[in-house]
């Protein structure tokens, strides 16, 4: 069972992914988007003890956040990128699939 300081940890981080996105559409550089993102991805990654459910979801986040610079993937990207956030923020370890 997931203790509940991570589950916050992992929500904080996903509300700090959020914003950086936001700050990206305000026009923050795709760059310092794109390294801020990878961060807290791993930071998530790390703080969750490499949950499986939390590992995939930072690897969408990343696939996602490397394609931020190129211009016919953007819109796609911005959009796809904010699901697995999505679930970062509201994650409840009980509803998530675990796998062995």
């Amino acid at each position: 069972m997931t203790e509940e300081p991570v589950i916050r940890a992992i929500r904080a981080i996903g509300l700090r992914m959020r914003e950086t996105m936001e700050a990206y559409l305000y026009g923050q550089n795709h760059a310092e988007t794109e390294a801020e993102i990878m961060r807290l991805a791993t930071e998530a990654t790390e703080v969750s003890g490499y949950h499986d459910h939390i590992f995939q979801k930072c690897n969408v986040i990343r696939s996602h956040a490397s394609d931020l610079h190129r211009p016919r993937k953007h819109k796609t990207s911005v959009r796809e990128i904010m699901v697995p956030i999505d679930q970062l923020e509201n994650w409840a370890p009980d509803d998530a699939v675990h796998h062995v």
